[in-house]
């Protein structure tokens, strides 16, 4: 690490501490008062150790990071990357969330999101996946890795409980830059690929992205607490045999044309529906408001996935929900670890437009039969109450939840007990259950749009020092 300063708009002068290249030792980071850190170009936690551990040059390391600190990338250049075999142990709490922004909103620029984003964190593991470098490789196996679209860094193997370490009370901001000359729209916020069950992710935001909040690349990993506002991307994409759970969801797009809020797809960048492992994703306890007025889907579920929605709010301008692909619709399969049709249960549709896709080859009829609408407390034609602050209102409270922990079980995947952030019984449906919860306030930021109370600090304001 080497050290520097950086003005902020108000003249204050800030001290830098620069995070560059490879970190190939356990490192800590404490919270040092005026001070934030800088990540230069691509930083490497550890070296790849491959899919079995056995790599010949890997090294494996932790990086730790105190409650408080706050990390700025200032391009498209600038993004940390968790490498195969080791961890990051980035632990905030409630009141001193961990903050990775830009560096316009250190400076406390309002501008920050034209010309100052960064690429975001990429962990990656050595969890099952389905998409394969090798085409003779079998999903699932240690020959099955990949790697994401814009670097060569590999994931995959067939480690179910991979540890890759610990998100907990973290905000990441402002990733992906809008518009040309500043650079290419790459990666998202967040991208897990091949993260495996005893990685522990709960209690993050990822805010006002140009590309998409969060990406599942296969992996076993399971979230709780996830806040995704104002991103222009999409919101949640899982694929690539991806078999986990995220419950207490917040997603709200600003008012301005978006992609999808929830996108399920079982193989990325191909055609082959019965690639294993198979991607199953359940949401439970979401609150999606979706203020799109694109043509764009605001949940989509295609290419033979499995796919539970339980106990969820969502309001839409749009199309709400599109299951695409008559292998996502056909009956429950042992000899191709097929779940059958998507599943939901107190699932409420608030929309302004087509409830269900018209150009799906599925067909409008049969995407209704399935959603259910006046079984299971599924409602398609729900009118929701959503206060400002995105908890529930009394339309909302009137419906009974649904137990969501037997979808915890997964017949073609381990779901120990002990897994992190598994799905725990709920007495309330969407993620906010009134005025009172006070379970997003304090770690998140917030916005006119997605206003979690004055004790969460304006996502615009630079972060306090």
């Amino acid at each position: 690490m080497r050290g520097t300063a950086l003005q902020s708009g108000a003249g204050a002068t800030i001290a830098v501490c620069t995070l560059s290249g490879r970190i190939n030792a356990d490192l800590s980071l404490p919270k040092l008062a005026g001070t934030v850190y800088a990540i230069s170009g691509r930083v490497d936690v550890g070296t790849d150790v491959g899919a079995d551990g056995a790599a010949s040059d890997g090294r494996s390391a932790t990086l730790t990071i105190a409650p408080g600190v706050i990390f700025y990338g200032a391009s498209t250049a600038d993004w940390l990357v968790v490498n195969r075999g080791s961890r990051v142990e980035a632990v905030g709490s409630a009141s001193e969330p961990i903050i990775f922004t830009a560096v316009g909103n250190v400076r406390g620029e309002r501008t920050a999101e034209i010309d100052s984003h960064w690429r975001g964190i990429t962990i990656l593991g050595r969890a099952p996946i389905n998409n394969c470098i090798a085409s003779t490789a079998i999903g699932g196996t240690a020959g099955c890795e990949a790697s994401v679209r814009d670097a060569d860094v590999r994931f995959g193997g067939a480690i179910e409980g991979d540890n890759s370490g610990t998100i907990r009370f973290v905000q990441i901001r402002y990733t992906n830059p809008y518009y040309p000359p500043v650079g290419p729209r790459v990666g998202a916020g967040l991208r897990l690929a091949g993260v495996g069950y005893a990685t522990t992710v709960d209690h993050v935001q990822i805010h006002d992205g140009a590309n998409d909040g969060l990406l599942l690349y296969g992996g076993r990993v399971s979230i709780k607490y996830l806040a995704v506002t104002g991103n222009r991307g999409g919101g949640i994409a899982a694929f690539d045999g991806y078999r986990g759970s995220i419950q207490y969801l917040v997603h709200r797009q600003a008012d301005f044309n978006s992609s999808f809020a929830i996108n399920v797809l079982n193989k990325s960048g191909g055609t082959d529906f019965d690639a294993l492992p198979r991607t199953y994703l359940r949401i439970s306890n979401a609150t999606m408001v979706h203020a799109s007025n694109s043509v764009n889907n605001a949940i989509l579920v295609s290419d033979g996935v499995d796919f539970a929605l339980l106990n969820s709010v969502l309001d839409t301008n749009e199309n709400i929900l599109g299951i695409w692909g008559l292998p996502t619709v056909r009956a429950p399969d042992d000899a191709l670890e097929d779940l059958g049709p998507p599943v939901f249960r107190s699932a409420l549709l608030d929309s302004n437009g087509i409830t269900f896709d018209r150009q799906s080859d599925v067909g409008f009829a049969q995407q209704a039969a399935i959603f259910g609408s006046g079984t299971n407390n599924n409602n398609a034609t729900f009118t929701t109450t959503l206060l400002a602050s995105l908890a529930n209102g009394p339309n909302e409270t009137a419906v009974p939840s649904f137990d969501p922990t037997p979808f915890n079980a997964d017949p073609y995947a381990s779901t120990p007990a002990s897994t992190p952030n598994r799905m725990t019984a709920v007495a309330y449906v969407g993620a906010i259950r009134d005025a009172s919860d006070t379970a997003f306030i304090g770690w998140t930021c917030r916005t006119s749009y997605a206003d979690f109370g004055s004790n969460s600090r304006e996502c615009g304001v630079a972060p306090l020092l």
